[in-house]
């Protein structure tokens, strides 16, 4: 092992026992975002030092994003990497490829090098689909096809954006959201957009980009799922799954103690999978 590895693996430790703590802190200050009722998470791996996304293949296998792009296996939850990427983001599945957000990195708020890239997990073959992008994070699959993805932090270029069908070129569709990170996207097409800072989710139209508010008060939201029950879940950095109702608002926390929770997904009906900055993933029931 060379020692610009050694030192950089020693870097990413300490900024990730950095965060951990900065988000213990908050926790203590801020309390749980709702009252919590009984689960029971099931840690079923841990993938390096950041677990930043996941996407659940046919087979039960899920895809994560952090130390590149690793692979859990449904039977024996070994783990496996498929891709070495640096800073991986948001993953979706379109049949046998995951696209995924890559140089998620605070430099790209003034660099401009993120990419959306693909992966063909029957041949392994990666492409750059799109490049020059800012700081982007959160990204999501509209039923014809276009992605979209969320501009987190730039000063100039934050907001939701849009690709074509043919993922060629893409436009920014919303700009009202401060903050925007994860997104999904519901059965009726609308997407889901939790703003970090504001604590907030936000339905936007994925064709005119209006805005409409569908809960607030989830402090430090940051990735979240539409699962098949007809709810979204959030994950908060604060280590709460909570439960909204998209048509209410109203929020129940469904999970706790997961902290620096940086995604909640789809795993099943029944369940969704929990990614961490500390690199667990874990399953945590819905109902």
């Amino acid at each position: 092992m060379t020692t610009s590895h050694v030192n950089g693996q020693a870097r990413r430790t300490t900024w990730t026992r950095a965060v951990i703590g900065v988000v213990a802190a908050f926790v203590m200050v801020l309390g749980a975002a709702a009252p919590a009722r009984a689960a029971s998470p099931v840690k079923i791996a841990n993938v390096g030092a950041w677990a930043e996304n996941s996407v659940t293949l046919p087979n039960g296998d899920i895809i994560v994003s952090g130390d590149g792009l690793q692979r859990i296996d449904h039977d024996t939850h070994a783990v496996t990497k498929v891709a070495d990427v640096s800073g991986p983001g948001g993953l979706v599945l379109k049949g046998d490829t995951v696209y995924f957000a890559a140089g998620v990195s605070p430099a790209n708020v003034i660099q401009h090098h993120a990419t959306i890239e693909s992966l063909d997990l029957s041949t392994g073959q990666r492409a750059v689909v799109l490049s020059g992008l800012p700081f982007i994070n959160g990204l999501g699959l509209l039923p014809d096809g276009s992605l979209v993805f969320t501009a987190t932090i730039d000063l100039t270029l934050s907001g939701v954006y849009r690709t074509s069908s043919d993922l060629s070129t893409y436009h920014r569709i919303n700009t009202t959201i401060p903050t925007p990170n994860g997104l999904t996207v519901g059965p009726d097409g609308q997407i889901y957009v939790g703003s970090t800072v504001q604590g907030t989710i936000t339905r936007v139209d994925p064709t005119s980009g209006a805005a409409s508010g569908v809960t607030g008060r989830l402090p430090l939201i940051d990735d979240l799922t539409y699962a098949p029950d007809g709810f979204l879940y959030a994950a908060t950095n604060t280590g709460c799954i909570v439960r909204v109702d998209p048509r209410t608002g109203a929020r129940t926390t469904v999970a706790s103690g997961l902290l620096g929770a940086t995604s909640a997904k789809t795993y099943d009906a029944t369940q969704v999978v929990v990614t961490t900055i500390p690199g667990d993933v874990s399953l945590v029931p819905t109902s």
